[in-house]
């Protein structure tokens, strides 16, 4: 019997809702999770898996955002729901 450490879902979806909230933002914005919860709804055994992020509201500092870990047959394995700090144009003092 095989097994599938809930971080494996957890990190592509976090990935994706982030990747998801650079598109909606001005250029040089930094971000960074605040807040994640998610539901484990099923298991996969073999295949690959892919997420997908999307904004559910964005407001000036927050944003939320929702996600879904999917098997490669379409099955759901995962839902994700996060919050994030929106911090406009300080992406280029943080990585200086």
């Amino acid at each position: 019997m095989g097994w599938l450490q809930g971080g494996l879902y957890t990190a592509p979806c976090d990935e994706a809702m982030a990747l998801a909230l650079f598109t909606a933002l001005e250029d040089g914005a930094a971000i960074a999770t605040i807040s994640e919860s998610t539901s484990f709804l099923r298991g996969v055994r073999s295949g690959r898996i892919s997420a997908q992020g999307h904004v559910a509201k964005l407001g000036r500092s927050i944003a939320f955002l929702e996600g879904e870990v999917r098997s490669e047959d379409g099955d759901v394995l995962s839902r994700t729901h996060a919050s994030f700090a929106i911090m406009p144009n300080k992406a280029h003092k943080i990585y200086q």
